[in-house]
C-alpha cells in the first residue's frame, strides 16, 4: 500500500502498463480487480501529472476490458502537445523506383 509512494514516476508508469499485460483469467478474480482498483484509486491523486492521467485513463479497465478515454481531461491533450511540439517528423523517401 504505501510502498506506492516511494516508487519513481517511471516506475509507477511501469507498473501500470504492466496491468495492460495481465491475463484475462487472471482479471475474472473479483480479489485481483479490487486489489487493482485499490492502486489506481492512489494513482489518479498522484502527484505527478502523468502518473495521475495514465491512472485516470486505466480507470474502469478492470471491468470493461478497455482504457477509458473519457476520463482524460484536456490538460493530457495540451502536455502531448507540448511534448511534440519540436518533433519533425523525417523527409519520406521517394519511392519512385518500386514496383507495384
Amino acid at each position: 500500500g504505501s510502498a506506492w509512494w516511494f516508487l519513481t514516476s517511471p516506475q509507477k508508469l511501469k507498473v501500470m502498463c504492466a496491468f495492460l499485460h495481465i491475463p484475462v483469467k487472471t482479471l475474472s478474480s473479483a480479489e485481483m480487480r479490487h486489489r487493482l482498483r485499490a492502486v489506481l484509486e492512489k494513482v489518479e491523486t498522484d502527484h505527478d501529472d502523468w502518473v495521475s492521467t495514465f491512472g485516470r485513463l486505466l480507470s474502469g479497465f478492470f471491468d470493461l476490458g478497455a482504457i477509458n478515454p473519457g476520463r482524460v481531461d484536456s490538460h493530457l491533450a495540451f502536455r502531448a502537445e507540448e511534448a511534440v511540439s519540436g518533433y519533425k517528423p523525417r523527409p519520406v523517401p521517394n519511392n519512385d523506383g518500386c514496383r507495384r
